[in-house]
């Protein structure tokens, strides 16, 4: 046999090949002491931060004579990536153990791994099996401070926008302001905010209303619905209003003056000399 005693280290190598270096492992093998085979069941690879409790089932068989037969009041310890174990159970008599975490301990969003364990004893052999999630949290919107009103909006309204997520991670990504279907001003979003500042025409009636957008730049930031900030526009002070008028004072003043010289300068037509009156005849 290839294995003819407990605890007997086989080795196991391949040649390699053109695109491939030789390699060689040593697997120590206990006969002695039965293997088990782990599993998750119904394991989503999505999974919501912003829930605050999430449920993982864990599956234990032990082989016996190419038979699975479900390893019972087995310890299975579950383990993030990070190697932080976050919950032990033991298996119950179909072999599968429940396992509940709260989504705080299982960090923050983005690509992750979960290890499912069982350390072994005198009886049967140690084991693990792992599987890949995707972590995801949805981002919030809200305004750090109200919005100024404002008699010019062409010149530039700062907006202050909180970027925040329940998973206690600052999330990355860009906030833009539309006005309809025309972005009027972005701003990436950094330490939990956005600081820009928005530039437009102010419709002639009614207050404007901005929608503001997440815009993710990683897939497990999820966009929430655009938040709605209407901009005052406050009335124009009458010292901001006396340029254009003074301007267009000039600029009629200017047409009047041009038309009046114009009349001025037109040359009189000469006037006509009397026809002398016809000589008599004979005179």
């Amino acid at each position: 046999p290839l294995i003819d005693r407990p605890g007997k280290a086989t080795t196991l190598s391949t040649p390699g090949s053109a695109l491939m270096d030789p390699g060689a492992a040593e697997l120590l093998v206990d006969t002695a002491r039965r293997s088990v085979s782990l599993r998750f069941d119904g394991v989503p690879r999505r999974i919501s931060l912003d829930k605050d409790e999430h449920t993982f089932v864990g599956a234990a068989f032990i082989e016996d004579e190419g038979v699975a037969v479900a390893a019972q009041l087995l310890p299975l310890t579950l383990v993030v990536g990070t190697g932080t174990i976050v919950a032990t159970e033991n298996t119950g008599p179909s072999g599968v153990a429940t396992f509940r975490v709260q989504s705080a301990a299982l960090g923050g969003p983005g690509l992750g791994e979960l290890r499912l364990s069982f350390p072994g004893d005198s009886e049967t052999g140690s084991a693990s099996t792992t599987m890949s999630i995707e972590k995801r949290a949805r981002v919030s919107l809200s305004l750090d401070r109200p919005v100024e009103p404002t008699s010019s909006p062409e010149d530039g309204v700062p907006l202050d926008v909180r970027v925040s997520s329940r998973a206690g991670v600052s999330p990355s990504g860009l906030v833009e302001a539309r006005l309809g279907d025309r972005v009027v001003g972005a701003g990436p979003v950094r330490e939990g905010a956005a600081h820009f500042a928005v530039a437009f025409t102010p419709p002639a009636r009614g207050t404007p209303t901005l929608s503001i957008r997440f815009v993710p730049d990683a897939a497990w930031w999820e966009a929430p619905d655009a938040l709605n900030v209407q901009i005052p526009i406050a009335s124009t002070p009458v010292w901001r209003k006396l340029p254009l008028a003074l301007a267009g004072i000039l600029v009629a003043l200017f047409i009047v003056l041009g038309r009046v010289g114009r009349v001025r300068t037109v040359p009189r037509a000469p006037k006509t000399l009397k026809s002398e009156r016809p000589l008599r005849a004979g005179v």
